[in-house]
């Protein structure tokens, strides 16, 4: 959790103020992997031009990163950021990028919220 400021940190200190004492937050490399900026939810398709010799002529990358129910820094900058290093030390003279972002969570949370609005409420009579 190098990169932000994270609710679960903010979270601990309420807890230790209300506790009095110390709170440890603990979570294994999954957990973390999982939950933190490390792991967002991004699927990428690389495609190459390959001579016979090895050389690589050309990548096409698209990417599609779900970073879940709200922005949060560094983000959507973690799908810019590979752009400086995405050919390495490699002379590929073609490159193709295709980046998105989604907030899946979010649109979900909205469609179901505004579909409650015009839903009536009925009441079952038992």
């Amino acid at each position: 959790m190098k990169q932000a400021v994270f609710p679960c940190v903010i979270l601990i200190g309420v807890a230790a103020r209300a506790a009095g004492r110390p709170v440890k937050w603990i979570e294994d490399r999954l957990e973390h992997l999982t939950a933190s900026v490390s792991a967002t939810n991004r699927v990428t398709r690389l495609e190459a031009a390959v001579e016979q010799d090895g050389r690589v002529l050309a990548l096409a990358w698209d990417q599609i990163e779900d970073v879940g129910a709200h922005i949060r820094a560094p983000d959507p900058a973690t799908l810019y950021r590979m752009h400086g290093n995405l050919t390495g030390a490699y002379d590929i003279r073609h490159v193709a990028v295709r980046n998105r972002s989604c907030w899946p969570t979010r649109r979900r949370r909205d469609s179901i919220a505004a579909s409650a609005v015009h839903r009536p409420i009925t009441r079952s009579s038992g």
